[in-house]
């Protein structure tokens, strides 16, 4: 990254906007990457020194994750603001064991939202199954996944398959930074935008022209 362009960004800012181009720059070995890591997941369970333990995850599916989060948050949210007298984050801990230890929560109705945003080109690329070696070399823009940062079609397309599986989704799609749609469901590309896509897509690549 161009040390102007990184001046006065954080590091958090600035490890997003490196993952989002190397997801951009080369789709095919960050998904390669991204399914060696899942084939490590893994989960570790420690006891601490003062009569406490831990639980951790490693290298979980980025999806199921953000539902998991999104859930634990609100759930916590919605039973505080019910009267809980416990703090915010002891009523994280103690939802999150719940539904490990198989407790059903009564969620009272509530409705979870996990936020994507993506541009309408990576959108349609997912929501049409493609994956990254069918893109060649021409890089997608990544989506951005509240909390989580950029994502590639690949994640945005396992998103929608969450979706349709009844998680819901609060979808932002752009074009040219303009947002052509949002909604909390499953998007699904118009017939317009897939003859649109699938048009530009098939169109022969223009050939250089010979120097004289």
């Amino acid at each position: 990254m161009d040390p102007v362009e990184s001046a006065g960004l954080t590091r958090q800012q600035i490890e997003r906007r490196l993952k989002a181009k190397v997801i951009k720059l080369d789709p095919v070995g960050a998904e390669e990457r991204r399914k060696a890591a899942k084939r490590e997941r893994r989960i570790k369970f420690s006891a601490g020194v003062k009569g406490v333990a831990s639980i951790f995850g490693y290298d979980l599916p980025l999806e199921r994750v953000a539902q998991a989060k999104a859930f634990i948050k609100q759930m916590s949210e919605h039973l505080k603001a019910g009267g809980d007298d416990r703090w915010l984050d002891e009523i994280e801990v103690d939802v999150f064991l719940d539904l490990l230890c198989g407790r059903h929560l009564d969620t009272g109705g509530m409705a979870v939202k996990v936020e994507l945003v993506a541009p309408l080109d990576t959108w349609l690329r997912a929501a049409a199954g493609k994956t990254s070696d069918e893109a060649g070399e021409a890089g997608y823009e990544p989506g951005d996944l509240k909390d989580f940062g950029p994502v590639s079609p690949e994640v945005i397309a396992d998103i929608i398959k969450a979706a349709e599986a009844g998680f819901e989704y609060c979808w932002t799609v752009t074009e040219d930074g303009v947002v052509v749609y949002h909604n909390r469901s499953a998007y699904r590309p118009t017939k317009k935008q897939r003859e649109f896509v699938q048009a530009r897509d098939s169109a022969p690549a223009a050939t250089p022209a010979a120097s004289a």
